[in-house]
């Protein structure tokens, strides 16, 4: 184990970590047990720029410093506010260029609230067909169903003319 100083930028732009004296030996097992996560993530996140790649012992062994939990901590933080590896890692980027990323973070959610209010309201929808396609009488039913008559009464698009995408029926290419 060994002890050095560490800048900003060999965190990355983790603002609230600013220069400490940090232990490095924690090894990638060490580190991903502590952090809950597996050795290979953490390989991935360093080879994709979430995490900076560590110091190195004589044999070759990744030796994390403390700054590294922190990382890791603000990566599930942001993974559990829905953010995809990219957005944090653009969000880690524009802090360590200098920008504050909060104005950037808080559009991502905006956008993300809004998705979700549409899936929300398709998803209501959805409900409603199913529980329309529920109430009918099996009895009522065509018996010249050709497969199931509750699918083939439901309500849902006509059929599709021969060599007629749906795509191109709802005017896509």
């Amino acid at each position: 184990m060994f002890t050095s100083t560490l800048t900003l930028e060999s965190t990355q732009g983790l603002a609230c970590s600013g220069m400490r004296t940090r232990t490095a030996g924690l090894t990638v097992g060490a580190l991903a047990a502590q952090a809950g996560l597996t050795p290979d993530t953490l390989r991935y996140y360093e080879r994709v720029g979430l995490l900076a790649p560590p110091a190195r012992s004589r044999g070759g062994y990744r030796l994390y410093d403390d700054s590294a939990l922190e990382r890791l901590s603000f990566i599930q933080k942001a993974q559990a506010l829905s953010l995809s590896l990219g957005e944090i890692r653009d969000v880690l980027h524009l802090a360590a260029d200098g920008t504050q990323p909060c104005r950037h973070v808080r559009q991502s959610l905006e956008r993300k609230v809004a998705e979700i209010d549409e899936r929300i309201e398709a998803l209501r929808s959805l409900r409603s067909d199913l529980v329309r396609a529920l109430r009918r009488d099996v009895g009522s039913l065509p018996a010249d169903a050709c497969v199931c008559g509750i699918i083939e009464q439901a309500d849902g698009p006509a059929p599709l003319a021969r060599g007629t995408s749906r795509a191109a029926r709802r005017g896509r290419r």
